[in-house]
């Protein structure tokens, strides 16, 4: 192999490494794995803490979709505080908000994974 190739396949590897260990959670992820709980308002507290802390920095393409999130995810709890709905009705449609959001940002941004929504950045 000669030194270009060798180059080549070096920066190839170190990106594909890169890219691997700097994916984010998509926010369906953190709901389902790193924030279950029975209390939507425990649930909601992690969530919104963690999405805001790890998509902070993404700029205008997601700022939208995350703002929306996390405006949804602040009536739901209005909505179970008032006994509206309960813990599980919000917890699920919060998720089912998460995925229509991916629909919508897939549909715009292809080119990008929005797992709320919320997404896969590289």
């Amino acid at each position: 192999m000669n030194s270009m190739t060798r180059i080549c396949c070096g920066f190839s590897l170190l990106v594909l490494a890169f890219g691997c260990t700097s994916t984010r959670p998509t926010i369906q992820e953190i709901q389902i794995n790193e924030c279950a709980s029975t209390s939507f308002l425990e649930e909601w507290d992690c969530i919104k803490s963690k999405v805001e802390s790890i998509y902070n920095d993404n700029g205008t393409r997601t700022e939208k979709y995350i703002s929306e999130y996390v405006f949804v995810g602040d009536k739901l709890v209005d909505s179970v505080k008032s006994g509206e709905i309960n813990d599980q009705e919000a917890s699920i449609r919060l998720l089912e908000f998460a995925n229509d959001q991916d629909k919508q940002f897939q549909q715009r941004e292809p080119k990008f994974r929005f797992g709320i929504g919320i997404m896969r950045s590289f």
